[in-house]
C-alpha cells in the first residue's frame, strides 16, 4: 500500500532538510518513535511503539543533500519505506512523503486512515517545528518545542 500527502512549509528549503536530516530528530515529529540513534553510514536505531507493540529496530536512511530527499527502509525485509522530498518554492518549500507498507493483504478501511491520521500528524508536526524555529532564529529566539 502506498500513502502520499505534502504540505506547504513556510520555511526556506535548506533549513527545512536540515532539520528533517538530523535523524536524532525522528522522536519530535515521528509518534511511534521513542528514540533515534545514529550508528552511522545512514544506519538509525529506531525504538518506539506501534498499536501496542514496542519496536527496536534498524532503520537505513540514504540523503540526498543536493536534491533534498531522503529515502528510508526499516526492519528485516524491508516492508517498511518512504521517501521524501523538500521541493523549493521561493520563500517557502513543499514537503512531500511517500511511504510504503508491503503487507500479504489489504489493510482495512479504519487501518487505511490511521495510516493517513499518522501521517498528516507527523507533517503537521515537521511544518510547525520548521516554521517556529526559522520565525525564532529570525528574531533570535530558542525553539521550545
Amino acid at each position: 500500500m502506498e500513502y502520499v500527502l505534502k504540505t506547504e512549509i513556510d520555511a526556506p528549503i535548506d533549513e527545512v532538510f536540515s532539520i528533517l536530516s538530523d535523524l536524532q530528530r525522528l522522536p519530535e515529529y515521528v509518534p511511534n518513535i521513542r528514540e533515534a540513534t545514529p550508528e552511522g553510514d545512514g544506519t538509525v536505531r529506531v525504538r518506539g511503539e506501534v498499536v501496542g507493540h514496542s519496536f527496536d529496530k534498524e532503520a537505513c536512511f540514504d540523503m540526498d543533500e543536493a536534491a533534498k530527499t531522503m529515502s528510508w527502509q526499516v526492519g528485516a525485509g524491508r516492508h517498511y519505506r518512504g521517501d521524501l522530498a523538500v521541493i523549493d518554492h521561493g520563500a517557502s518549500c513543499f514537503l512531500m512523503v511517500t511511504l510504503h507498507i508491503a503487507g500479504a493483504e489489504e489493510p482495512s478501511d479504519e487501518r487505511t486512515a490511521q495510516i493517513n491520521r499518522q501521517l498528516e500528524g507527523a507533517l503537521d508536526r515537521i511544518k510547525r517545528i520548521c516554521e517556529s524555529e526559522t520565525a525564532n532564529a529570525d528574531s533570535g529566539q530558542a525553539y521550545l518545542g
